[in-house]
């Protein structure tokens, strides 16, 4: 990797994944235009150059490690990226990412979607960010998906979360649906501001647990953890 010439203090790279300075945001909380285009030169550069152990199996306790990580600080997609952060993630598609963990991001449908069309060889996704819960169900178009996890308290609570009702029906789909998914953990942080987010998420994973078996031969493995 010594013989990547990336941009100096705008993109860190940190194997195995890319991080954004939490100061490379404008006013309006974008991704300025430099480290917008310092990302996708490191992405452009980092095609060919990037192994994956083929042998190792996912699952819910694979280390971080062996995810490739992008931390986004929240900053949002800049203007001159015309599908969003749909732009990186086809900077990323030479890659041909197995895992990937996405943290500190508020993923919208439009991403979400974008991801799912760019990046169809992932079988491990962790998103340790916020993400619009209509958007779960296209994740079932990941064919070869096989771990996610999802930590729907960071970065603030997305509107139909903490409904019990919508989290089944968001759910539902996505664990019915998606042809090799064999584990989805709930991963959440108890606080008082989100009481009704912990009491739906366990309540929606009970009543999964119940009906997944009608639906399907080999339902995924479901589970819901409370970090302290």
């Amino acid at each position: 990797m010594a013989a990547l010439q990336l941009p100096s203090g705008l993109i860190r790279l940190e194997l195995p994944g890319l991080t954004i300075p939490v100061n490379d945001k404008d006013a309006d909380g974008c991704l300025c235009p430099s480290a917008a285009e310092a990302l996708l030169a490191s992405c452009r550069q980092l095609a060919g150059r990037l192994w994956e152990d083929p042998h190792v199996e996912n699952g819910e306790d694979l280390p971080d490690e062996n995810y490739f990580g992008l931390d986004l600080y929240s900053a949002a997609a800049p203007p001159s990226w015309p599908d969003g952060y749909g732009t990186l993630f086809a900077a990323l598609q030479p890659l041909g990412l197995r895992r990937l963990t996405i943290r500190i991001a508020s993923l919208t449908l439009c991403d979400v979607d974008a991801l799912v069309r760019h990046l169809p060889l992932l079988e491990g996704l962790k998103l340790d960010c916020a993400v619009e819960l209509p958007s779960l169900p296209l994740l079932c178009r990941l064919k070869r998906l096989e771990t996610l996890q999802l930590h729907p308290g960071e970065g603030g609570l997305v509107e139909g979360w903490d409904s019990e009702l919508a989290l089944r029906a968001a759910l539902l789909v996505l664990c019915a649906e998606a042809p090799r998914l064999k584990e989805l953990f709930l991963c959440l942080v108890p606080s008082d501001a989100q009481e009704q987010l912990l009491e739906a998420s366990e309540q929606a994973i009970h009543w999964l647990m119940q009906e997944l078996p009608m639906l399907r031969d080999d339902p995924p493995s479901l589970r819901f953890g409370v970090w302290w």
